[in-house]
């Protein structure tokens, strides 16, 4: 129950803002427990590869149901001609945690997230998604990938720091990789999720 409606002189504005700080905090922690299982499930034994092909569009067409994102965010997501061999739900929690990630991270109220894929000479596959954002500078190019880690305080940015690290690990668990390029064209990032020509399959 909110306290203004319960104090008959309401709640002095310094108080409320500590009490909306602590709320906030509150959610935090509780996105972070949250994440710190998806983590630890990430890490052990979660069975990622099948037999069966899917259709990367069929899950990347619900992606603007994942994504909270302002108005003039932009999701341009082309088709993907080629499968993968993959459990859909950890390929799901791959590009949620990169699209969430771009949006979240992003420091206009309009831009743009680009999803693009390709295969590749050696059989492999290759999905870029791509942001207009402010970037990561090339020194924190590989401890993004850590756990908990972020690059602005966490009352500057609702983010616990584990998304990118479960892309990394499902990816390495895949045996595929994911790698950052940042600056593109002065601002913005694009990650690429490599994975091993074993788990390409064509579309039917």
């Amino acid at each position: 129950e909110d306290l203004r409606e319960v104090l008959p002189d309401g709640v002095p504005n310094s108080v409320q803002e500590k009490l909306d700080m602590l709320r906030g905090r509150v959610t935090r922690m509780n996105r972070m427990l949250s994440d710190m299982l998806t983590f630890a499930r990430s890490t052990h034994g979660q069975v990622l590869v099948q037999e069966k092909t899917i259709d990367i569009n069929g899950i990347l067409s619900d992606a603007k149901t994942w994504i909270d994102k302002p108005d003039g965010m932009h999701l341009n997501i082309d088709t993907i001609d080629f499968g993968l061999k993959v459990a859909p739900t950890g390929l799901r929690q791959v590009l949620q945690n990169l699209l969430t990630n771009a949006v979240r991270h992003h420091d206009r109220q309009e831009g743009k997230v680009d999803v693009t894929g390709q295969q590749n000479a050696d059989g492999s596959a290759t999905i870029v998604v791509t942001d207009d954002g402010p970037g990561i500078a090339p020194e924190y190019h590989e401890s993004v990938f850590k756990a908990f880690t972020t690059l602005k305080r966490r009352d500057e940015v609702d983010s616990t720091g584990v998304g990118l690290a479960v892309v990394d690990r499902l990816m390495t668990n895949l045996g595929g990789r994911v790698a950052v390029v940042s600056p593109v064209d002065d601002r913005g990032c694009r990650f690429e999720l490599t994975f091993p020509a074993d788990l390409v399959g064509a579309l039917v």
